[in-house]
């Protein structure tokens, strides 16, 4: 009878926690999916505090740290972001996302160093991504080393033809390296890309034109 008494509460305790558990994801994936509407929506305190509640259901959910840290990025806290993002890498270290908005967030502060060990760690995980090649340009780019710049910058472009800012980046390195007849090229390429907001676009390449 004791037996018989022992089991029934153990079966009762098990069936408990596994509704408990069931209860705990069905309510995280809820949670988290109001966080992204209100990310995409352009609420990102409230983005930040639904993402919050599902680290604290479950503290090893890489992808809501992730999601936190996208939303820190777009409030400008880079500090909390590379926070965020770094415990994301902790729980999946092959991330890929997490550590290029890492890298975006290090570009941000001006650690371009560290830029640039996130975004080369993205290519190495995907080779075919064209912006993590385009970011790296920019941390290169501010550190004088042109040369590699416009390397990454021509992968960048060589991966997504129509990649105006690439263009539009590989036009400053070439008129800080005195290439003005590619820079203008570059201009020209991206004017032709977005015709209707040409001017706006490449605003930021033509200070750096050669004054005729």
């Amino acid at each position: 009878m004791l037996r018989a008494v022992k089991i029934a509460a153990l079966v009762f305790c098990v069936t408990l926690l596994s509704f408990s558990n069931a209860w705990a994801i069905e309510t995280a994936k809820e949670t988290f999916n109001k966080g992204v509407k209100f990310a995409n929506n352009g609420q990102f305190d409230e983005a930040i505090l639904e993402f919050t509640k599902v680290i604290r259901i479950n503290p090893k959910d890489a992808i809501a740290y992730y999601n936190r840290g996208k939303a820190y990025s777009l409030k400008v806290n880079y500090s909390q972001a590379i926070l965020d993002d770094t415990k994301a890498i902790g729980l999946d270290p092959r991330y890929t996302s997490a550590y290029y908005n890492r890298c975006s967030a290090y570009l941000h502060i001006g650690n371009n160093d560290l830029a640039i060990s996130d975004c080369s760690k993205v290519i190495t995980f995907n080779p075919q991504l064209s912006f993590a090649y385009n970011k790296r340009g920019l941390a290169y780019r501010n550190k004088k080393s042109y040369d590699r710049a416009i390397y990454d910058f021509t992968k960048a472009i060589e991966l997504k033809p129509f990649l105006t800012e690439g263009y539009i980046n590989r036009a400053i390195a070439y008129f800080s390296e005195k290439h003005f007849d590619k820079g203008l090229a570059d201009i020209h390429k991206a004017q032709s890309i977005i015709p209707v907001s040409g001017a706006s676009a490449v605003s930021a390449a033509t200070q750096h034109k050669p004054n005729n």
